[in-house]
């Protein structure tokens, strides 16, 4: 198996991991968390720099709005944002959003995706799991 990344993952992973480096990682000490981690002042300032530089919900495709990544893109661009625990936050690829994000852009009806898919794709609001 040839592991090599192509030179545009490799841009794309180096871009991501000075995001983290430089954006990120110096918020970790703000003091603009709540019991249930950052507030959402602190969310959306984390993501309005990922959208900045062009890292915002990578995993959706280009149609809505994100990067279109396979799985082993995506796992490379993964990694970098988990060296900072609100990396995953910033770039709005955290649990559940993102997989929710997948079952609606496969599933959802065009009224559905309008409502619900555009607003989480675009860092706006926040999905939830249940289980009974």
């Amino acid at each position: 198996m040839d592991f090599t990344l192509p030179p545009a993952l490799l841009e794309l992973r180096d871009r991501t991991r000075r995001f983290i480096a430089e954006q990120v990682i110096p918020l970790e000490s703000t003091l603009r968390h709540g019991s249930h981690g950052p507030g959402d002042e602190l969310r959306q300032q984390l993501v309005e720099r990922a959208r900045a530089a062009g890292l915002l919900t990578p995993h959706a495709s280009r149609e809505l709005g994100g990067l279109g990544l396979t799985h082993v893109e995506k796992a490379v661009v993964f990694e970098e944002a988990g060296y900072s625990p609100l990396g995953p936050i910033a770039i709005n690829i955290h649990a559940p959003d993102e997989g929710n994000i997948h079952l609606m852009e496969s599933v959802a009806s065009p009224a559905q995706k309008a409502r619900w898919l555009a607003p989480q794709v675009a860092g706006h609001t926040r999905s939830c799991f249940a289980m009974t």
